[in-house]
Formats: structure tokens, C-alpha cells, sequence
């Protein structure tokens, strides 16, 4: 249950949803968020979940299932993460999930 819904107005600033309620293990889907400097992630984690922020500069989207760098520490617990750097590509990935728990994940990005 990656990415389902992106707004995205380069005049303005861009929503994006990188996880809706996930109840698995998931990759995560890379999304473009070139341009947006200043960009949030809410991470919403009901239950016992692991997610991994992951970053990449590279000229293509990467393949969703490969990782490229990691953005902070990992995230058990529901939070803000703030991206402080200039990234081309970014997604959310669910690495650990128990029987029961969800996780959420929504960004925000502006010029």
C-alpha cells in the first residue's frame, strides 16, 4: 500500500502519501521530490513497526525494491522527520511490522 496519491504544484508545495495503512512489510515506492526543499513526513505507526526513510540522488527512479541511502535513524514510533538536505528521489519503507499494527506516512514538500 505505497504510494496511492500525489498532488504536485511547482509553484506551491506537494502532498504526497507514501504509505495509506499498511499492515505489511512494504519497499515503499521512490517519488520525485526534486525542487521541494523543504520537505516533512509524518510517520503514524499503531501497533509494533519498523520504517526507514530512504534517499537518492540518481539521474532515474530507482527500482522500488532497492534501497539507496537511509535518511536518519529508523522510526518505531509515531513522528515527524524533517528532510534538512536537497534529494531527487524519496520514499518510506516498511522493514518490520507485527500481526496487527499499521503504518501511515505522509509527506509534504515546498519549494
Amino acid at each position: 500500500m505505497s504510494t496511492s496519491e500525489t498532488y504536485r504544484d511547482p509553484t506551491t508545495c506537494m502532498r504526497a502519501v507514501l504509505q495509506n495503512g499498511a499492515v505489511a512489510i512494504d519497499p515503499g515506492d521512490w517519488i520525485n521530490v526534486e525542487g521541494y526543499e523543504k520537505k516533512t513526513i509524518e510517520i503514524i505507526i499503531s501497533g509494533t513497526a519498523t520504517v526507514q526513510i530512504f534517499v537518492s540522488n540518481t539521474p532515474t527512479k530507482p527500482a522500488n525494491n532497492v534501497d539507496h541511502v537511509q535518511y536518519g535513524n529508523n522510526v518505531s514510533s509515531s513522528a515527524l522527520a524533517e528532510i534538512k538536505v536537497p534529494v531527487r528521489w524519496l520514499k518510506a519503507k516498511i522493514s518490520a511490522l507485527t500481526p496487527g499494527a499499521s503504518v501511515s506516512a505522509y509527506m509534504q514538500g515546498c519549494p
